[in-house]
């Protein structure tokens, strides 16, 4: 699924080529789009926001029809988007400072995209970075750094991070109340006891299939009221409020 979305209304205008409307109209009939549907959102989508100086986009309404307004940018949904290349995404990063939720799931990211992404975007409270192959602790490092607002984080399926990781998430994300680094094989019980002993608000720290991280740790964690499994990756969903669960996708 890839998608624009935005809080707050006022009417502006874009300049909206056959294409990007094409993409755009589509997307609308298919909230639902999985990973075979790549492209929607793509390099001229998000060049869109920037060239034509709007702040916020949304791709659709209640109408199914196309519709832009202006307004600051809010969440950002480009997970297993292909379409927007690690240069896009550098180069617009001071655009995108408004950002407050951002999915970047399995889009092939690189450090060096995120640690610019970080340096523009430190009012991030929920991350994705799932399934993110290239992502070392490098940049995890530079993210928790710069973003310190994060409440949730998921970097399930990141296999290159390792307990370096960990404690830089401990020692910086004060407001962190969900963490997933499920399927991290470099994550042992030294970086969980980080971060169980540090974060003091956390709720879930799902450490699902991390073969370094003992039964006594996840034990340990049930009787803090952490949660170290999460079958839903609903917790780390853009369309998640903390407070009052699911949010209206439209």
């Amino acid at each position: 699924m890839a998608q624009l979305s935005n809080q707050g209304m006022g009417t502006g205008g874009a300049r909206w080529t056959p294409n990007v409307i094409k993409r755009s109209r589509s997307l609308s009939r298919n909230s639902q789009a999985s990973e075979g549907d790549v492209g929607l959102i793509d390099d001229s989508v998000l060049q869109l926001s920037a060239d034509s100086q709007m702040s916020g986009m949304r791709l659709f309404d209640s109408e199914n029809t196309c519709a832009v307004y202006k307004s600051s940018l809010k969440k950002l949904d480009l997970r297993f988007c292909k379409g927007v290349r690690n240069y896009s995404m550098q180069r617009l990063a001071p655009k995108l400072a408004s950002l407050v939720v951002l999915d970047l799931a399995g889009g092939l990211r690189t450090d060096i995209t995120i640690a610019k992404l970080a340096q523009h975007m430190c009012g991030l409270k929920r991350l994705s970075l799932a399934w993110t192959s290239n992502l070392t602790d490098f940049g995890v490092s530079e993210i928790v750094q710069r973003c310190r607002d994060i409440e949730a984080l998921d970097l399930t399926y990141c296999t290159q991070i390792e307990d370096t990781s960990m404690f830089a998430i401990a020692h910086h994300l004060e407001s962190l109340t969900a963490l997933s680094v499920a399927y991290c094989a470099g994550v042992t019980d030294i970086g969980v006891r980080e971060v169980t002993s540090r974060c003091t608000s956390l709720k879930i720290l799902n450490v699902a299939k991390c073969l370094r991280v003992s039964d006594r740790s996840r034990k340990n964690m049930e009787k803090a009221g952490i949660t170290s499994k999460c079958d839903s990756f609903e917790p780390f969903s853009i369309h998640f409020d903390p407070n009052t669960g699911p949010l209206n996708k439209r």
